[in-house]
Protein backbone atom coordinates (compact mmCIF):
# COMPACT_ATOMS: atom_id res chain seq x y z
CA UNK A 1 0.00 0.00 0.00
CA UNK A 2 2.87 2.37 0.88
CA UNK A 3 4.48 1.84 -2.54
CA UNK A 4 1.18 2.49 -4.33
CA UNK A 5 0.67 5.76 -2.43
CA UNK A 6 4.21 6.88 -3.22
CA UNK A 7 3.77 6.03 -6.91
CA UNK A 8 0.49 7.94 -7.03
CA UNK A 9 2.13 11.03 -5.57
CA UNK A 10 4.94 10.83 -8.13
CA UNK A 11 2.48 10.60 -11.01
CA UNK A 12 0.50 13.62 -9.84
CA UNK A 13 3.56 15.76 -9.30
CA UNK A 14 5.02 14.80 -12.66
CA UNK A 15 1.86 15.54 -14.62
CA UNK A 16 1.56 18.96 -13.04
CA UNK A 17 5.25 19.63 -13.68
CA UNK A 18 5.18 18.46 -17.31
CA UNK A 19 7.35 15.90 -18.97
CA UNK A 20 9.28 14.88 -15.90
CA UNK A 21 6.36 12.44 -15.69
CA UNK A 22 7.99 10.04 -18.11
CA UNK A 23 11.46 10.24 -16.58
CA UNK A 24 10.64 9.77 -12.92
CA UNK A 25 8.12 6.92 -12.90
CA UNK A 26 9.50 3.72 -11.45
CA UNK A 27 9.50 0.35 -13.16
CA UNK A 28 6.32 -0.55 -11.30
CA UNK A 29 3.68 -0.22 -14.07
CA UNK A 30 0.67 -0.99 -11.86
CA UNK A 31 -2.38 1.14 -12.47
CA UNK A 32 -2.92 3.81 -9.85
CA UNK A 33 -5.69 6.30 -9.38
CA UNK A 34 -5.24 9.77 -7.97
CA UNK A 35 -7.51 12.60 -7.04
CA UNK A 36 -7.23 16.31 -7.64
CA UNK A 37 -9.88 18.99 -7.64
CA UNK A 38 -9.44 19.46 -11.38
CA UNK A 39 -9.16 15.96 -12.78
CA UNK A 40 -11.63 13.07 -12.61
CA UNK A 41 -9.28 10.11 -12.53
CA UNK A 42 -11.29 7.24 -11.09
CA UNK A 43 -10.67 4.57 -13.69
CA UNK A 44 -13.78 2.68 -12.57
CA UNK A 45 -16.04 5.50 -13.75
CA UNK A 46 -16.73 6.80 -17.21
CA UNK A 47 -17.30 10.47 -17.81
CA UNK A 48 -20.16 11.87 -19.83
CA UNK A 49 -19.75 14.43 -22.55
CA UNK A 50 -20.31 18.02 -21.46
CA UNK A 51 -20.05 19.27 -25.02
CA UNK A 52 -23.16 20.62 -26.68
CA UNK A 53 -24.91 18.62 -29.35
CA UNK A 54 -25.88 19.90 -32.77
CA UNK A 55 -28.31 22.79 -32.81
CA UNK A 56 -27.39 24.43 -29.48
CA UNK A 57 -25.56 27.30 -31.11
CA UNK A 58 -22.68 26.94 -28.63
CA UNK A 59 -20.09 25.46 -30.96
CA UNK A 60 -17.88 27.03 -33.60
CA UNK A 61 -16.09 25.82 -36.68
CA UNK A 62 -12.35 26.50 -36.52
CA UNK A 63 -9.23 25.65 -38.45
CA UNK A 64 -6.61 23.44 -36.78
CA UNK A 65 -4.51 26.50 -35.94
CA UNK A 66 -7.11 28.80 -34.36
CA UNK A 67 -7.74 27.09 -31.02
CA UNK A 68 -4.85 26.62 -28.61
CA UNK A 69 -6.47 26.68 -25.16
CA UNK A 70 -8.61 23.55 -25.37
CA UNK A 71 -11.82 25.37 -26.31
CA UNK A 72 -14.18 22.89 -27.95
CA UNK A 73 -14.79 23.37 -31.67
CA UNK A 74 -16.67 21.38 -34.28
CA UNK A 75 -14.86 19.44 -36.98
CA UNK A 76 -17.97 17.79 -38.43
CA UNK A 77 -21.25 16.09 -37.65
CA UNK A 78 -22.20 12.45 -37.25
CA UNK A 79 -24.61 10.41 -39.33
CA UNK A 80 -27.20 11.13 -36.63
CA UNK A 81 -26.57 14.88 -36.78
CA UNK A 82 -24.48 15.25 -33.61
CA UNK A 83 -21.40 17.45 -33.38
CA UNK A 84 -17.95 15.89 -33.52
CA UNK A 85 -15.79 18.06 -31.29
CA UNK A 86 -12.07 18.68 -31.01
CA UNK A 87 -9.85 20.46 -28.48
CA UNK A 88 -6.43 21.82 -29.41
CA UNK A 89 -3.73 22.70 -26.87
CA UNK A 90 -0.53 24.56 -27.62
CA UNK A 91 0.74 26.58 -30.56
CA UNK A 92 3.69 24.54 -31.78
CA UNK A 93 4.17 23.64 -35.43
CA UNK A 94 4.11 19.88 -34.83
CA UNK A 95 0.59 18.54 -34.29
CA UNK A 96 -0.22 15.26 -32.55
CA UNK A 97 -3.81 13.99 -32.68
CA UNK A 98 -5.41 11.75 -30.04
CA UNK A 99 -8.66 10.02 -31.06
CA UNK A 100 -11.15 8.24 -28.81
CA UNK A 101 -14.74 7.07 -28.97
CA UNK A 102 -14.38 5.44 -32.37
CA UNK A 103 -16.47 2.66 -30.85
CA UNK A 104 -17.78 4.81 -28.01
CA UNK A 105 -20.58 2.56 -26.77
CA UNK A 106 -18.42 -0.54 -27.14
CA UNK A 107 -15.41 0.97 -25.34
CA UNK A 108 -16.49 4.04 -23.33
CA UNK A 109 -13.11 3.91 -21.57
CA UNK A 110 -11.50 5.50 -24.62
CA UNK A 111 -13.68 8.60 -24.43
CA UNK A 112 -13.22 8.83 -20.66
CA UNK A 113 -9.44 8.65 -21.00
CA UNK A 114 -9.26 11.55 -23.43
CA UNK A 115 -11.68 13.71 -21.44
CA UNK A 116 -9.38 13.24 -18.45
CA UNK A 117 -6.47 14.27 -20.65
CA UNK A 118 -8.35 17.41 -21.76
CA UNK A 119 -8.89 18.43 -18.14
CA UNK A 120 -5.25 17.79 -17.29
CA UNK A 121 -3.96 19.71 -20.30
CA UNK A 122 -6.12 22.69 -19.32
CA UNK A 123 -5.08 22.72 -15.68
CA UNK A 124 -1.45 21.56 -15.69
CA UNK A 125 0.84 24.20 -17.17
CA UNK A 126 3.81 22.86 -19.10
CA UNK A 127 2.18 19.55 -20.02
CA UNK A 128 2.32 20.40 -23.75
CA UNK A 129 5.85 21.22 -25.04
CA UNK A 130 6.33 24.56 -26.72
CA UNK A 131 7.08 23.06 -30.13
CA UNK A 132 3.96 20.86 -30.16
CA UNK A 133 0.22 21.29 -30.30
CA UNK A 134 -2.04 18.41 -29.31
CA UNK A 135 -5.54 17.98 -30.73
CA UNK A 136 -7.89 15.71 -28.82
CA UNK A 137 -10.99 14.24 -30.47
CA UNK A 138 -12.56 12.37 -27.55
CA UNK A 139 -15.72 11.14 -29.27
CA UNK A 140 -15.53 10.40 -33.00
CA UNK A 141 -18.72 8.32 -32.94
CA UNK A 142 -21.35 10.18 -30.86
CA UNK A 143 -24.16 8.03 -32.32
CA UNK A 144 -22.94 4.70 -30.96
CA UNK A 145 -25.26 2.90 -28.56
CA UNK A 146 -24.69 3.66 -24.89
CA UNK A 147 -24.63 0.88 -22.33
CA UNK A 148 -23.28 -1.55 -24.93
CA UNK A 149 -19.77 -2.14 -23.62
CA UNK A 150 -18.24 -5.08 -25.47
CA UNK A 151 -21.32 -5.48 -27.68
CA UNK A 152 -21.47 -5.14 -31.46
CA UNK A 153 -24.16 -2.44 -31.30
CA UNK A 154 -21.75 -0.19 -29.41
CA UNK A 155 -19.36 -0.14 -32.36
CA UNK A 156 -21.76 1.24 -34.97
CA UNK A 157 -22.84 4.72 -36.02
CA UNK A 158 -26.42 5.77 -36.80
CA UNK A 159 -26.11 4.16 -40.26
CA UNK A 160 -25.09 0.84 -38.74
CA UNK A 161 -21.51 1.18 -39.98
CA UNK A 162 -18.37 0.28 -38.04
CA UNK A 163 -16.28 3.42 -38.53
CA UNK A 164 -13.03 1.50 -38.15
CA UNK A 165 -13.94 -0.36 -41.33
CA UNK A 166 -14.73 2.80 -43.36
CA UNK A 167 -11.26 4.14 -44.17
CA UNK A 168 -9.50 3.76 -47.50
CA UNK A 169 -7.02 0.99 -46.75
CA UNK A 170 -8.08 -2.48 -47.95
CA UNK A 171 -11.66 -1.24 -47.64
CA UNK A 172 -14.48 -3.79 -47.99
CA UNK A 173 -18.20 -3.24 -47.89
CA UNK A 174 -18.75 -6.58 -46.16
CA UNK A 175 -16.27 -6.45 -43.29
CA UNK A 176 -15.86 -8.40 -40.08
CA UNK A 177 -15.28 -7.79 -36.40
CA UNK A 178 -13.70 -10.94 -35.03
CA UNK A 179 -16.03 -13.55 -36.61
CA UNK A 180 -19.09 -11.31 -36.87
CA UNK A 181 -20.01 -9.52 -40.10
CA UNK A 182 -20.16 -5.73 -39.94
CA UNK A 183 -20.81 -3.03 -42.50
CA UNK A 184 -17.85 -1.10 -43.84
CA UNK A 185 -20.24 1.40 -45.43
CA UNK A 186 -21.25 1.81 -49.05
CA UNK A 187 -17.75 3.03 -49.97
CA UNK A 188 -14.56 4.12 -48.26
CA UNK A 189 -15.31 7.38 -46.45
CA UNK A 190 -19.05 6.98 -47.02
CA UNK A 191 -19.66 7.99 -43.39
CA UNK A 192 -19.63 11.64 -42.28
CA UNK A 193 -17.51 10.84 -39.22
CA UNK A 194 -14.75 9.33 -41.36
CA UNK A 195 -15.03 12.25 -43.78
CA UNK A 196 -14.70 14.78 -40.96
CA UNK A 197 -11.56 13.12 -39.63
CA UNK A 198 -10.06 12.75 -43.10
CA UNK A 199 -10.64 16.45 -43.83
CA UNK A 200 -9.27 17.56 -40.48
CA UNK A 201 -6.11 15.49 -40.96
CA UNK A 202 -5.64 16.96 -44.45
CA UNK A 203 -5.67 20.46 -42.91
CA UNK A 204 -3.65 19.72 -39.79
CA UNK A 205 -0.96 17.53 -41.37
CA UNK A 206 -0.17 15.81 -38.05
CA UNK A 207 3.23 14.38 -37.28
CA UNK A 208 1.66 11.53 -35.28
CA UNK A 209 -1.77 10.08 -34.43
CA UNK A 210 -2.76 7.86 -31.50
CA UNK A 211 -6.13 6.08 -31.74
CA UNK A 212 -7.69 4.35 -28.74
CA UNK A 213 -9.70 1.12 -28.66
CA UNK A 214 -10.33 -1.82 -26.26
CA UNK A 215 -9.59 -4.34 -25.05
CA UNK A 216 -6.26 -6.10 -25.43
CA UNK A 217 -3.73 -4.19 -23.35
CA UNK A 218 -1.54 -3.70 -26.40
CA UNK A 219 -0.02 -1.07 -28.69
CA UNK A 220 0.04 -1.73 -32.43
CA UNK A 221 2.02 -0.17 -35.25
CA UNK A 222 0.29 0.53 -38.57
CA UNK A 223 0.75 -0.34 -42.24
CA UNK A 224 -1.33 -0.19 -45.39
CA UNK A 225 -0.20 -3.02 -47.61
CA UNK A 226 3.52 -2.49 -48.08
CA UNK A 227 3.30 1.16 -47.00
CA UNK A 228 4.77 1.67 -43.55
CA UNK A 229 6.14 4.60 -41.56
CA UNK A 230 9.27 3.79 -39.57
CA UNK A 231 8.36 6.11 -36.72
CA UNK A 232 5.16 4.12 -36.13
CA UNK A 233 7.23 1.26 -34.74
CA UNK A 234 9.27 3.67 -32.63
CA UNK A 235 6.15 5.23 -31.12
CA UNK A 236 4.66 1.77 -30.53
CA UNK A 237 7.66 0.66 -28.53
CA UNK A 238 7.88 3.91 -26.57
CA UNK A 239 4.19 3.91 -25.65
CA UNK A 240 4.27 0.24 -24.68
CA UNK A 241 7.43 0.68 -22.63
CA UNK A 242 5.94 3.62 -20.71
CA UNK A 243 2.63 1.92 -19.96
CA UNK A 244 3.47 -1.74 -19.60
CA UNK A 245 1.19 -2.68 -22.49
CA UNK A 246 2.55 -5.22 -24.98
CA UNK A 247 4.04 -3.94 -28.25
CA UNK A 248 3.08 -5.37 -31.65
CA UNK A 249 4.29 -4.78 -35.20
CA UNK A 250 0.72 -5.12 -36.48
CA UNK A 251 -2.76 -6.12 -35.38
CA UNK A 252 -3.10 -9.72 -36.52
CA UNK A 253 -5.66 -11.25 -34.15
CA UNK A 254 -8.06 -11.37 -37.10
CA UNK A 255 -8.32 -9.81 -40.56
CA UNK A 256 -9.35 -6.17 -40.70
CA UNK A 257 -10.29 -3.85 -43.55
CA UNK A 258 -10.78 -0.09 -43.72
CA UNK A 259 -8.78 0.49 -40.52
CA UNK A 260 -8.10 4.09 -39.46
CA UNK A 261 -4.44 3.83 -38.43
CA UNK A 262 -3.57 1.64 -41.40
CA UNK A 263 -5.08 4.27 -43.70
CA UNK A 264 -2.95 6.90 -41.97
CA UNK A 265 0.16 4.80 -42.62
CA UNK A 266 -0.79 4.81 -46.29
CA UNK A 267 -0.85 8.61 -46.10
CA UNK A 268 2.64 8.66 -44.61
CA UNK A 269 1.44 9.60 -41.10
CA UNK A 270 2.97 7.75 -38.13
CA UNK A 271 -0.02 6.23 -36.33
CA UNK A 272 -0.49 3.73 -33.54
CA UNK A 273 -3.48 1.93 -32.06
CA UNK A 274 -3.67 1.64 -28.29
CA UNK A 275 -6.05 -1.05 -27.03
CA UNK A 276 -6.86 -0.48 -23.36
CA UNK A 277 -7.31 -3.49 -21.10
CA UNK A 278 -10.89 -2.56 -20.18
CA UNK A 279 -14.04 -1.46 -21.98
CA UNK A 280 -14.97 0.81 -19.09
CA UNK A 281 -11.84 1.75 -17.09
CA UNK A 282 -9.80 4.61 -18.51
CA UNK A 283 -6.39 3.65 -17.08
CA UNK A 284 -5.51 7.32 -17.11
CA UNK A 285 -2.33 7.21 -15.01
CA UNK A 286 -0.48 4.76 -17.21
CA UNK A 287 -1.72 6.30 -20.46
CA UNK A 288 -0.53 9.73 -19.34
CA UNK A 289 2.91 8.14 -19.31
CA UNK A 290 2.39 6.80 -22.82
CA UNK A 291 1.26 10.15 -24.20
CA UNK A 292 4.22 11.87 -22.58
CA UNK A 293 6.58 9.35 -24.16
CA UNK A 294 5.10 10.07 -27.61
CA UNK A 295 5.36 13.83 -27.17
CA UNK A 296 8.95 13.59 -25.97
CA UNK A 297 9.82 11.66 -29.12
CA UNK A 298 8.11 14.24 -31.31
CA UNK A 299 10.07 17.17 -29.86
CA UNK A 300 13.45 15.52 -30.46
Amino acid sequence: MKNILILGAVVVAAIVGGFALYSFISNDKSVVTFDTSAVQTSDSQTTTSAEPESGTGDTVEQSPQTSSDGTAYRIGTSAGGKDIMAHTFGTGEKEVILIGGIHAGFAPSTESLLRMFITTARDASGFIPASVRVTVIPLLNPDSATGAAGALSGRLNANGVDLNRNFACSWQKDAVWQTQPVSGGSAAFSEPEAQALRDYIAKAKPVAVVAYYAKAGGVYASACGDKTVAQSSTLTNLYAGATGYSAHKAFDSYATSGDLTNWLAGQGVPAISVLLTSYTEAEFAKNALGISAVLQEIVK
